[in-house]
């Protein structure tokens, strides 16, 4: 079993003359081959992105059936493990072996419709083996990782699948071959080891896996709608990152305040982070005794337990996490069974998911303080308020946020483990735009993501990863979502000769910050900012599609903000930054409530009302945040 390192996945799918868009013509996003690559045999956590006009829950119980009721059934993972197959509007997660992706997941794709156009299938069995051949003894002879067909006059629809099998097949040699313990980390070197009919073979067999496992034409119509090529693009579940590396005054908030009389009580903020701690003094309900303006946590680190189809197949499954749920909601294991499978049922149905239900899982009635600190950082920044018998002869440094009054709504979506993934994050919004549906009037106004999670321009268009696309579609619906730029403005490079330089990193903003919807904050000084302008580790724009980001900055460094323990520390990043912009989009529709629900005009407002600080647009976006110019503006 040897592994390949991320440069021999990229020579075989992309070759280093070739544009990164190349990889669009499979299905398979690059770092899911890296994943599979660099960890021979073991299942990945992916993410699949369901066609638009399907029903995301008949999907993933396809893939459960599929994969409980063959080969793949749980010999690789154990029976109370399961395949983690859970449902969100558009996206299905799953864990999956490369044998799996190869029977469930890509017959199920548009990509195999290829394979089926024109009257000759077999034509892709037949040549399929010697076009690859050719192409890797062509590589080898002329270090030319991106051949042309030569000797072989193939079909168009046979050399557009060849790279996919190609590095498929690579995989898999790679996985069963006898290079015990082994990383081959050069194309030149995989060139050199690589037994090239071997893999031809392979690719061959693989070709022949998905055409039978293709949806069979029912008499003269189509493929029922479970069955049809409704497998958009399958993409790495990708963990999710903190975004961290005097400050109220710097963007003017105590000056609109001070002029305004601004009240937020009736602005309602998300904070989709590591988790608030509510009892913490700073947040305590002025107007009503005994409370806290974190007025609900929700849980969605518990999310893919509830939505998982896996329990129509796998009752250990169901009765181990229905265990686990009652030991933290306190509700009996046989309710919450029942409720599980009804779930489950209902996705394969094609409904959406039933959030009434859900969410008894995932409302925390009882919020125990977060082990991490950050998320309770972030809240302090934007809505704390101390007061004198808050505290002893030690007063707090930051004694306010930005929004004193506003009333916070608290979504854990990290929770230290490495099941922190975007699927959380996904849900959490998701429910973000259930929960104010079902209200007459929007309860969550905005929501704060002092998250990053990198983005790869050989995976997904920028902007277009699935937690982007749910984020601009929070914005659609009248939610102002404020990400952070991410902290990678300051990187280092290692070159090939084993040297390395450390220099700015242009296009390093993360997810979900690359959306275009959304407002995206880097960092600046908490106190000097035209002297000291952009943090070093603010991420850079542009995107790499070519937009302007971050949108502005905001303080980012030294940081003073509440932390557990009925206490407070600094912290620095953009994580620091984005609730500063919260608190100002908060400000606009307290004072002014004709904009609740117009998140692009807020935007515009805030973005236009900027301070230049006289650098590069493309590190500071259109300037610090002004509060007191926005209010002034409207």
């Amino acid at each position: 079993m040897a592994a390949l390192g991320r440069e021999v996945v990229n020579a075989l799918l992309l070759g280093p003359r070739s544009e990164g868009r190349l990889i669009h013509d499979s299905p398979v996003r690059g770092d899911v081959w890296a994943a599979f690559a660099a960890a021979p045999g073991q299942p990945i956590d992916v993410l699949l992105e369901v066609q638009r006009d399907i029903p995301t829950g008949i999907v993933a119980a396809r893939l459960a059936r599929r994969l409980h009721r063959t080969k793949h059934s749980p010999a690789a993972f154990a029976p109370e493990a399961g395949f983690g197959i859970s449902v969100l509007e558009g996206f299905v997660a799953a864990r999956l072996s490369l044998d799996a992706l190869v029977s469930a997941v890509l017959p199920f794709t548009a990509w195999s419709r290829v394979m089926e156009d024109g009257s000759n299938k077999e034509a892709i069995v037949d040549l399929l083996p010697a076009l690859i051949l050719e192409q890797l003894t062509a590589m080898r002879m002329t270090s030319d990782t991106n051949p042309r067909s030569g000797k072989i006059s193939v079909p168009p629809r046979v050399a557009r699948v060849a790279s996919t099998f190609r590095i498929l097949a690579a995989v898999m040699w790679a996985r069963d071959a006898l290079l015990l313990g082994e990383e081959v980390s050069s194309p030149a070197e995989f060139l050199r080891k690589a037994d090239f009919r071997a893999i031809a073979d392979l690719a061959r067999g693989l070709a022949v896996e998905v055409l039978q496992s293709r949806p069979r034409e029912r008499g003269k119509g189509r493929p029922s709608q479970s069955d049809s090529a409704d497998i958009f693009a399958v993409s790495r579940n990708r963990p999710i990152e903190l975004a961290i590396e005097r400050s109220v005054p710097a963007i003017k908030a105590d000056a609109v305040n001070a002029l305004f009389s601004v009240s937020c009580e009736r602005i309602g903020w998300g904070i989709i982070d590591s988790g608030v701690d509510g009892g913490h003094p700073a947040f305590k309900d002025l107007k009503r005794q005994g409370r806290s303006r974190v007025v609900q946590t929700f849980d969605f680190t518990r999310l893919r337990q509830v939505v998982m189809v896996d329990y129509l197949y796998n009752d250990t499954l169901v009765r181990k996490n229905a265990a686990t749920l009652a030991a933290v909601t306190g509700q009996a294991p046989l309710a919450i069974r029942k409720d599980l499978i009804a779930l489950a049922r209902a996705a394969s149905e094609g409904r959406t998911i039933d959030w009434s239900i859900a969410e008894k899982y995932i409302v925390v009635a009882a919020p125990a303080p977060p082990t991490d600190p950050h998320g309770t950082h972030v809240a302090g920044i934007l809505g704390a308020h101390w007061t004198d018998e808050d505290f002893g002869a030690s007063a707090p440094i930051s004694r306010r946020g930005v929004c004193p009054d506003i009333r916070l709504y608290d979504f854990r979506v990290v929770s230290g483990s490495p099941e922190d993934t975007e699927f959380a994050l996904i849900g959490a919004l998701q429910y973000i735009r259930y929960f104010n549906g079902r209200n007459n009037a929007p309860r969550i106004h905005g929501a704060n993501i002092s998250l990053s999670i990198p983005h790869d321009v050989r995976n997904y268009a920028c902007g277009r990863t699935p937690v982007c696309e749910e984020a601009s579609r929070a914005v659609e619906a009248g939610v102002v979502v404020v990400v952070a730029a991410g902290n990678r403005g300051y990187q280092s490079y290692h070159l090939s000769d084993g040297g390395a330089f450390e220099t700015y990193a242009p296009s390093s903003i993360t997810d979900p910050g690359n959306a275009e919807a959304v407002i995206t904050v880097g960092a600046t000084h908490r106190s000097s900012p035209h002297t000291y302008g952009v943090s070093f580790f603010s991420s850079r724009g542009p995107t790499g599609d070519g937009r302007q980001k971050p949108d502005l900055v905001a303080p980012g460094e030294k940081i003073w903000s509440t932390i557990p323990g009925d206490t407070e520390d600094t912290m620095s990043g953009t994580s620091m930054a984005a609730p500063h912009v919260s608190g100002a989009a908060a400000m606009l529709m307290g004072r002014n409530a004709e904009f609740i629900g117009r998140a692009a005009e807020i935007k515009k407002i805030l973005c236009t009302t900027c301070t230049d600080l006289g650098r590069e647009r493309s590190f500071q976006g259109a300037g610090m945040l002004d509060i007191l110019r926005a209010m002034q503006r409207v």
